[in-house]
């Protein structure tokens, strides 16, 4: 949705693992309207940003099983979600500058809620205002899309899409390695007031498939969950 920024459609995975701090940081985003994940560990972060959209990821440069700096280079590395590093006032100024390099933007704590809202909002505004400004097309594994066009083109060659066939191959195609459920799909391509049922997914999916064969593979079911597209 290239619309207008919403601030309570956005989602924050907080990675923290000192309870009070997580739970305050919490409170704080969602009475602000914001969609919170929380985790304590790097390996339930990956799980979770593996598993759900997530539009920023606010963590402790130190994390009970490793580093915040390796967590964000994995994170960064795979997909292009803003980083804000957190930590505590008491640590050198020196390492804290280097570090925070690696991220989009780093607060101390305690911090005042309002200074981290701001963060927060001035970084996914400009996130959101780079992805409006950005190309009309786009290349991903033997595929090409042409969001002005509506066009999706296959080692070159255009497959003829229907409208809500090349809404949901856009869909999944710009959040490559994300799983969707069949709920989520309904709700992001067919929209909130569609009263269909969770298998014109599936059926959608199928036909979407046969038409990019022999590269459907990219379009992965995950049982028991839904689907992804795998790059």
């Amino acid at each position: 949705n290239m619309g207008e920024y919403v601030m309570g459609h956005r989602t924050i995975l907080i990675v923290e693992g000192e309870a009070s701090l997580r739970t305050l940081t919490s409170r704080y985003l969602t009475r602000e309207g914001y969609c919170v994940y929380e985790s304590t560990t790097s390996k339930d972060a990956i799980n979770i940003f593996m598993q759900h959209p997530i539009d920023l990821i606010l963590m402790n440069i130190e994390l009970p099983d490793g580093d915040g700096p390796s967590l964000c280079a994995y994170i960064k590395k795979r997909l292009k979600i803003p980083v804000i590093f957190m930590s505590s006032s008491n640590m050198d100024r020196d390492d804290w500058i280097e570090i925070a390099l690696s991220a989009d933007d780093f607060i101390t704590a305690p911090f005042d809620p309002i200074i981290l809202i701001a963060r927060i909002e001035t970084i996914l505004n400009r996130a959101h205002n780079l992805k409006s400004k950005s190309s009309d097309l786009l290349s991903i594994g033997p595929f090409q899309l042409n969001f002005k066009g509506k066009e999706v083109y296959c080692n070159h060659e255009q497959k003829n899409l229907t409208r809500r066939e090349y809404q949901l191959f856009e869909h999944l195609a710009t959040n490559t390695n994300i799983v969707f459920t069949r709920d989520q799909l309904l709700e992001c391509v067919w929209g909130q007031d569609f009263m269909g049922q969770t298998r014109t997914v599936d059926t959608h999916i199928k036909k979407l498939r046969e038409k990019l064969d022999p590269s459907s593979q990219y379009i992965q079911t995950v049982w028991g969950t839904g689907y992804k597209f795998r790059i």
